[in-house]
């Protein structure tokens, strides 16, 4: 049933502040590398889960879950992100026109990104600064250098936060009547996913190498293994990991923590063995 308030709300600042804070508080809480900031997304949806749908359990029960899924960017410039998934379940709560595919499709795709900027600008850049100037005010045992560096990190980031937060939320609510009126939305999913996977392959061949250390010995002569796999396709067990972890999470519902226990396990025990280099 739609909510003819949603529009009301999604202009309250009382409301969005509300919301913000529900993301932000709860965003570290659990902090694993199988859902990271996912306990942020969740809460903000358990907080205004009656606002989105008033007395409507299940579809209570659908909007968090939909968002019990992994989900990390940079904190700071990332605030977009939440921003534009709740405009996003705000138009899906109006007329349930957005499937949720295409929700978790942007919010992925979104993340990323501003992980890569926030990263950039704030750890890389922004807090070296600050902590630089902070060090050379505070040479002396004075506090004044550590408690200006937090009254500028803070003072630049909080009304930055807000602003992207908000703008997030204009967003996803303008980008989904876009979406809907036009025949986008399906090529939007499919680029969306395409750019998913090429950052997937991207990571995975930059950051995995896995080799093997085993030979074969024949009439005195030693052949290794890998020099021979490296002839055919070089990468070919990173890439034939990578399909086997995926199967078993989509088609065997496997848990990320125990195949990532169980990787760990493999690692070392092919290191040990031989098996593995």
């Amino acid at each position: 049933m739609s909510n003819p308030k949603l529009d009301q709300l999604a202009n309250d600042n009382k409301w969005l502040r509300k919301v913000l804070l529900a993301h932000y508080n709860v965003a570290g809480v659990c902090f694993t590398f199988e859902r990271m900031m996912m306990p942020g997304m969740a809460n903000m949806f358990i907080k205004i889960r009656e606002d989105l749908y008033p007395g409507d359990v299940e579809k209570q029960k659908e909007l968090i879950k939909n968002h019990t899924v992994f989900y990390n960017t940079q904190p700071n410039l990332g605030a977009i992100v939440p921003g534009v998934v709740l405009g996003l379940e705000i138009e899906r709560a109006k007329n349930n026109s957005i499937d949720n595919e295409l929700i978790q499709s942007i919010k992925q795709a979104l993340a990323g990104p501003f992980a890569g900027i926030g990263d950039s600008l704030i750890q890389g850049l922004l807090i070296p600064i600050l902590l630089s100037i902070g060090i050379s005010l505070s040479a002396n045992g004075s506090p004044l250098g550590a408690l200006l560096g937090v009254a500028v990190f803070f003072g630049i980031n909080i009304p930055l936060v807000w602003f992207l937060f908000k703008t997030g939320v204009k967003m996803g609510i303008s980008g989904a009547e876009k979406l809907m009126d036009s025949d986008l939305k399906d090529r939007a999913v499919n680029a969306i996913e395409m750019l998913g996977i090429i950052v997937i392959g991207a990571v995975v061949a930059s950051t995995a190498n896995i080799q093997t250390g085993l030979a074969i010995t024949a009439s005195g002569s030693t052949t290794s293994i890998q020099s021979v796999i490296d002839s055919i396709l070089p990468g070919l067990l990173t890439i034939l990991s990578t399909v086997l972890i995926y199967w078993l999470i989509k088609y065997k519902k496997g848990r990320a923590m125990r195949i990532m226990i169980a990787m760990f396990l493999l690692s070392v025990l092919g290191y040990f063995t031989g098996i593995l280099i």
